[in-house]
């Protein structure tokens, strides 16, 4: 890390393995979301700087994917930061509880329509998107919006 800024590599290492309380007690403290933000943007930066990892982020990675290698002949025990970050977890997540975007899904949706319509196994739209809200588990006002959304993305219309 040897072009990141002292306090960018500070909030990494505090990021995996916090820092001691300055209150004056010995209690171990993690950072708060605001210098979370700080230090995730920072590891963010260093990863996409095509800069090689040092040895001490090197280690709090592995720790932090696998526990287990804490107890590796290889890992720096003395690194206090190492140590508790072997007693936290990675978590991955979504960032939002909102249903996400399935273009994958959505464009198979549409092309299952647009098939049966071609092949007149449908009547009408509407009795395509019935078709597809059957086969696909899904409410026909959520494929009628997959039609409305996917048609609209075309460049050329759809013509029956």
């Amino acid at each position: 890390m040897s072009g990141l800024a002292s306090d960018d590599r500070r909030l990494i290492v505090e990021l995996f393995g916090g820092r001691f309380s300055k209150l004056g007690k010995l209690r171990w403290v993690y950072l708060n979301r605001e210098e979370e933000n700080a230090a995730r943007k920072a590891l963010a930066r260093l990863l996409l700087s095509g800069e090689p990892l040092d040895y001490w982020l090197r280690h709090l990675l592995a720790i932090s994917f696998d526990p287990d290698s804490f107890d590796d002949p290889n890992v720096d025990r003395c690194l206090s930061a190492a140590e508790q970050a072997s007693h936290r977890v990675l978590i991955f997540k979504f960032r939002s509880r909102k249903r996400r975007h399935q273009p994958w899904r959505d464009n198979a949706i549409f092309v299952y329509m647009v098939n049966s319509l071609h092949a007149r196994e449908a009547v009408s739209v509407k009795d395509a998107q019935r078709r597809a809200a059957k086969k696909f588990g899904l409410s026909y006002s959520a494929v009628k919006t997959i039609w409305k959304k996917q048609r609209a993305g075309l460049k050329a219309p759809v013509t029956i």
